[in-house]
């Protein structure tokens, strides 16, 4: 039996890795429509009519060199996005062939940094997913 190892879930802007990032998580929320009638009996239904999705990394700040800029989303990129409240992208989970992802359409809902004297820099970023997840699997190589 294999396991899922954390380091290998990925959270993506489109094709392009948050740089940094020490931990990620998934929410996924289903939506649930109650209804009681006199047929019921006093007894409650329930279904699911959709779902929620949000996504939050948190990370060591990094500013990417030039090389990095074309495959790693830093700091300067995630404020600009943030700023804009452009809708984006995402990849999240392992991207190894043969994998299944999820993929989609989010916007980020916040953004915060904290600093402190020893000189670590950290951030904290929470996204809002705005479209159905699609599964993709990873092709084989």
């Amino acid at each position: 039996m294999s396991q899922i190892n954390g380091f290998n879930i990925l959270f993506r802007q489109g094709e392009k890795l948050f740089a940094g990032t020490t931990s990620n998580t998934f929410t996924l929320t289903p939506k649930v429509k109650e209804s009681l009638t006199k047929e019921d009996k006093g007894t409650t239904n329930k279904i699911v009519t959709g779902y929620d999705s949000e996504f939050s990394a948190d990370g060591v700040m990094e500013i990417n060199e030039e090389e990095q800029k074309t495959q790693r989303v830093d700091r300067e990129d995630i404020i600009k996005m943030a700023k804009s409240g452009e809708v984006l992208d995402f990849i999240y989970g392992d991207p190894a062939p043969g994998n299944t992802v999820q993929k989609g359409r989010m916007i980020i809902t916040s953004y915060s940094e904290t600093t402190n004297a020893d000189g670590e820099a950290t951030y904290s970023l929470s996204c809002s997913a705005v479209s159905k997840l699609e599964e993709e699997v990873i092709p084989q190589d």
